[in-house]
């Protein structure tokens, strides 16, 4: 008896390649998410007077050669020994177990949130994180603006970007801490004049991230001047420095960075003290 083997055509297996590539490609903004507790609460620690803050865009993980750089990064940050530290550039996995914000916290023994920036199929998740030793008692995840129509003409950022809006307690007042990643694409100055707004309207107030904008930025420029908030990174050379910690209400320490290797930024950090 002959015996007959089933297979996928050829065409119908570049039609399925082709529905899986198109359904890939199309990206989907996450709507607005808000929760009272940070993933792995239970090891969050009080702080003392002086608040230690550290922005790092971590690339993915990935060293300047493309090579992973995770347990680099995590001696890095064990170094800075951080009450509270933005990600940016932060992975997942396909089924959204584990992400990179989830093992570093792990390592580094401190309460965790990871915020995808958009929901793609058959793509791992991206976005920022915030790790902390404080007890985070408010936050909120909210989208950037990502396209605008001017004349019926659309224009898109390149990429889907958010913000974490969070809050938590210190010296007896409520400090509210945002953090962000722009967009490089056509609509970064609208998503850093946005950004830019919601932090001048609390204090004290932190914002920190990449903002992919340095001081000649027409709004950033505005507020430094005009004394609306502060740049704690300032003894950094700020001409083509896209990372920033900026203050409202607080005063500044100590600041210290780590160059750029394990990741293709460097990692900055400030410990700061209410004005």
């Amino acid at each position: 008896m002959q015996k007959y083997t089933k297979c996928i055509s050829p065409t119908l297996l570049i039609a399925l390649l082709t529905v899986v590539g198109v359904m890939a490609s199309q990206r989907t903004p996450l709507p607005i998410q808000k929760g009272d507790t940070l993933n792995s609460a239970e090891r969050l620690t009080a702080s003392s007077q002086y608040l230690r803050i550290g922005t790092y865009n971590i690339h993915q993980g990935e060293d300047i050669f493309g090579n992973d750089s995770i347990s680099e990064l995590t001696q890095i940050l064990k170094q800075a020994d951080l009450d509270v530290v933005a990600l940016n550039e932060v992975g997942g996995n396909l089924l959204g177990s584990e992400n990179q914000a989830e093992v570093l916290a792990d390592t580094l023994n401190m309460g965790w949130l990871f915020a995808p920036t958009r929901k793609k199929d058959f793509v791992a998740n991206f976005g920022n994180a915030l790790l902390s030793r404080i007890d985070i008692h408010d936050y909120s995840i909210e989208p950037l603006i990502w396209q605008r129509t001017v004349d019926s003409f659309v224009h898109r950022s390149n990429a889907n970007r958010n913000m974490i809006i969070s809050k938590f307690m210190f010296m007896g007042q409520e400090v509210t801490l945002i953090a962000t990643h722009l967009d490089r694409g056509p609509l970064r100055t609208e998503q850093l004049e946005d950004v830019l707004d919601l932090f001048k309207q609390h204090s004290p107030a932190i914002l920190i991230g990449d903002l992919n904008s340095t001081f000649l930025d027409k709004p950033l420029a505005h507020g430094l001047e005009n004394g609306e908030f502060t740049d704690v990174l300032s003894e950094f050379d700020h001409n083509d420095r896209l990372d920033w910690i900026l203050v409202r209400g607080f005063s500044l320490i100590e600041c210290g960075n780590f160059p750029a290797g394990p990741s293709d930024h460097p990692h900055y950090w400030v410990e700061l003290t209410l004005e």
